[in-house]
């Protein structure tokens, strides 16, 4: 019998260049192996329209087809001899060959706003919350419960968003698409139908527990690592956990921003922790061995005779791990000198000798006394 490529595309033998390309959009996208997974009659479906629209698409094979008929010709649309037909060979079809995935269909009517940019649209937005951590956690490493909301495909309907078959009520203004194209001087713009709001199916039709979205708001709590190392503003990525994809596409991606508490004691510089320790003008003066908080527990500081107040120290790797697994950096020691106050006479000549054997003019290089 011979095949009626009209009939396939469900277009009558006058129809347009355009009326075809629209009938084989609306059809591609109900039949498509990737909407239809396992489903041999789809697959077939499929195959027979892709050829249908090779011929009818390309005025010349289609001249020739109107003339001929699919087998009319000699040789067929399979032979590269036959009036017409010289130089084309359909190869065969198959169920993914012209379009090797779903978002091919949309190239080859949308150009540049066709396949990846579609796929990437139609892909589950992603999710970003900020989540606040201590400074020791974010040094040293946590986990956290998250309690957070997404949108995930709904249960009560299919996944055009419609409480019935997809085949009932398609939206007339964008043939079942969901999206609608329009001139705007030489470009064409390419955009959300907004009759069916990119569903492709009437509001009628519509599942009442979503609206026709496909998807619905849940509550949902997991457990999430936050590394050692992190710092305000570092993003941790918990993939597959955004809002899930129209149409069964995948999912997005959470993203957790860190938001680092402050310390009372603890500062922070890239990866080495800054503090200020306070020590005695005998400390500072004959030197001392003084125990000096970390990020980890105590540590032993040498403060040499003759310290002055504001000299800074380096603690070797106290500091923040690299972020993978990297050296720790080091904890910065600020010394400040505590003077101690003089309520006594003996203490007053102590400190006259004193300046008396070291006698000492701080501001000599300023020129002042």
């Amino acid at each position: 019998m011979a095949k009626d490529y009209y009939a396939q595309l469900g277009v009558g033998r006058d129809a347009s260049g355009e009326e075809i390309k629209k009938a084989y959009r609306r059809n591609a996208r109900k039949y498509h192996p990737d909407i239809n997974p396992g489903e041999k009659a789809s697959e077939e479906r499929f195959k027979n329209l892709q050829e249908a629209y090779s011929v009818l698409s390309d005025p010349r094979k289609r001249e020739a087809y109107d003339r001929y008929g699919a087998s009319g010709a000699p040789g067929g649309f399979g032979s590269r001899s036959g009036p017409g037909f010289q130089g084309f060979q359909s190869k065969g079809f198959s169920a993914r060959g012209a379009f090797n995935n779903f978002g091919e269909i949309f190239s080859e009517f949308f150009g540049e706003s066709g396949p990846s940019r579609r796929h990437h649209r139609e892909r589950g937005e992603n999710l970003e919350f900020s989540i606040a951590v201590s400074f020791l956690d974010a040094v040293g490493g946590t986990s956290r419960r998250i309690n957070f909301h997404r949108k995930q495909r709904c249960a009560a309907c299919t996944r055009f968003g419609s409480k019935n078959t997809p085949d009932q009520a398609i939206c007339s203004s964008c043939d079942g698409s969901g999206q609608v194209r329009q001139k705007h001087g030489s470009k064409t713009i390419v955009t959300t139908c907004s009759t069916c709001k990119g569903n492709g199916r009437t509001k009628s039709n519509r599942c009442s527990r979503c609206h026709g979205s496909n998807l619905e708001v849940i509550s949902e709590a997991i457990s999430v690592k936050v590394p050692a190392g992190v710092d305000t503003g570092s993003r941790i990525r918990v993939p597959g956990k955004g809002n899930s994809g129209l149409k069964g596409l995948a999912s997005g991606d959470l993203y957790l921003v860190i938001e680092v508490e402050p310390h009372a004691f603890f500062g922070r510089q890239e990866k080495n922790i800054l503090c200020e320790i306070p020590v005695t003008l005998t400390e500072a003066l004959l030197g001392a061995r003084i125990e000096v908080p970390t990020v980890t527990g105590k540590a032993w500081l040498t403060i040499p005779a003759g310290t002055q107040s504001g000299q800074k120290f380096r603690l070797r790797n106290k500091g923040v791990p690299g972020p993978k697994g990297g050296r720790r950096g080091d904890q910065i020691v600020k010394v400040r000198i505590v003077v101690p106050e003089i309520n006594d006479d003996r203490s007053r000549e102590i400190l006259q000798e004193l300046e008396e054997l070291h006698p000492e003019n701080p501001r000599r290089d300023l020129g002042l006394k």
